[in-house]
């Protein structure tokens, strides 16, 4: 799929977006967010710049197994992920994901603590969720995957990274997470080229 594929190029221009980070296209939702009396959740939340300006007007609960807990947010030190038990994460140069480079010098490999989207979801008492952002270096195709239908009830939107500018092979498992987001109820709106940012709502 191209960078917009079937999406509709001007859907973003439709929305009244809010940056939560200022001069950052990446980090917009919209504006209806300040509306939803639903959290958000921040799914790959180090360093906390995309949530922050959210602390202290929101619940924000977030996820990263290498952020350090702030002041006004919740956060399990772990990813989330298709399963509960332990995943195997490599770093290299401040970047870590699941998905190991045999080539990359200085990686090194960390097990952390992985809770399915329903377990982690009812660790929190999430019912309603403003915003559900997913920024988690590859992880986002297993996660959706692994989310049913339901899984998606109470969550009015979805900002999501799709890494395939780091691993282009997996393109058309973007194309597959876009059109089952679809199909569970989402109009997509392209955010970000460089970095594949999309928002989805209901």
């Amino acid at each position: 799929m191209d960078w917009c594929g079937k999406l509709d190029p001007d859907a973003a221009a439709n929305l009244s977006l809010f940056q939560t980070i200022p001069e950052a296209d990446w980090s917009a939702v919209d504006e209806r967010v300040w509306n939803n009396a639903g959290a958000v959740v921040d799914l790959g939340c180090h360093p906390w710049d995309w949530s922050a300006a959210f602390i202290g007007r929101k619940r924000v609960v977030g996820a990263d197994p290498f952020a350090d807990p702030v002041p006004g947010a919740e956060l399990f030190r772990g990813i989330i992920g298709p399963a509960c038990g332990s995943a195997v994460i490599s770093q290299c140069d401040g970047f870590s994901s699941v998905f190991t480079n045999d080539s990359a010098k200085g990686q090194v490999e960390k097990t952390v603590q992985m809770l399915s989207w329903p377990r982690f979801r009812q660790r929190f008492n999430l019912d309603q969720i403003a915003v559900l952002k997913i920024n988690i270096e590859g992880s986002e195709w297993p996660l959706l995957a692994s989310m049913g239908a339901d899984d998606f009830d109470g969550i009015d939107q979805i900002a999501v990274s799709f890494h395939d500018f780091l691993w282009p092979t997996r393109t058309k498992a973007t194309d597959a997470a876009l059109a089952y987001l679809k199909s569970v109820g989402y109009t997509i709106a392209p955010i970000n080229k460089e970095w594949r940012w999309y928002l989805c709502l209901r």
